[in-house]
């Protein structure tokens, strides 16, 4: 692991919701950037940093299951945490199962969703 944290993507087309997680990022001394959409951080998100993403399931045009889809199909393996207000059993089964480190359901508690950061990156080789 570096001495630099990852940074975070958060992904979610509340701003609200964006401006939460990024004062609960700070707060841990992560380094942060929000998109309001899957496409906006595909054309803007660098991925020469480690990083991992906490993303939204519903957005505006690609939704964040397709999101998920589309980096496995360009080999651009990030860990994912997916955050939704509308929690769906299924969709969250197919997530975890293609590799999503975790699913909440918003509100969701700050230490879960830190503690899931934390296991998510110590899964991962290049952290």
């Amino acid at each position: 692991m570096t001495d630099t944290k990852p940074i975070a993507y958060v992904i979610d087309d509340d701003l609200s919701v964006g401006k939460a997680l990024a004062r609960l990022l700070k707060s841990m001394d992560y380094r942060y950037e929000i998109f309001t959409s899957a496409e906006d951080f595909l054309n803007r998100a660098s991925k020469e940093e480690a990083s991992f993403l906490l993303l939204d399931i519903k957005l505006p045009g690609m939704s964040g299951e397709q999101l998920q889809m589309e980096l496995k199909k360009r080999a651009i393996n990030i860990p994912i945490i997916f955050i939704t207000g509308h929690g769906e059993v299924e969709i969250e089964k197919k997530v975890l199962r293609e590799g999503a480190h975790g699913y909440l359901e918003k509100p969701f508690d700050d230490q879960l969703l830190l503690d899931l950061i934390e296991t998510a990156i110590a899964k991962e080789p290049n952290f």
